[in-house]
Order: C-alpha cells, then structure tokens, then sequence
C-alpha cells in the first residue's frame, strides 16, 4: 500500500507546536510534511540581511525621470 498526501490547514505556533483548524480523524500516529507559509508583510531572513547591509555604494536618482534616462542608456 503506497502514501498518499492530504493537505489540511493548520497553525504552526511560535514554540513549534501544530494546530490543526479542523478536527481530523486518523487511525493512529501518521507522519506529516509542514510547509511554512511566511505571509509578504513578514521578510524572510535573506530580506532580513538585505536590509541591514549598508547601501552607500549604490546610485542614487533625484527623480524617477532620471532613473530611467539611465536604464535606457
């Protein structure tokens, strides 16, 4: 008999512990696969790490005009 997949909402808490949203009836203990969706208002550690470094070596633009008189050249 192979494994198949059943997705189900849940809640992962701040100390690990998962929450199902809907109650579920299983047969005994079953291993689970926890994908973690990180929500756009909450930066992931690379933007995280993008935003501390310091930027003093990029270009910098007076207008929007001038951004893209540059991107065109």
């Amino acid at each position: 008999m192979g494994a198949s997949l059943k997705t189900v909402d849940a809640v992962v808490e701040a100390d690990g512990t998962v929450r199902l949203r809907q109650p579920m009836r299983l047969s005994g203990p079953a291993s689970a696969v926890v994908t973690i969706l990180v929500r756009d208002d909450e930066p992931n550690e690379a933007t995280r790490q993008a935003i501390e470094e310091p930027i003093t070596d990029l270009p910098r633009f007076e207008s929007v005009d001038a951004l893209f008189e540059e991107l065109e050249t």
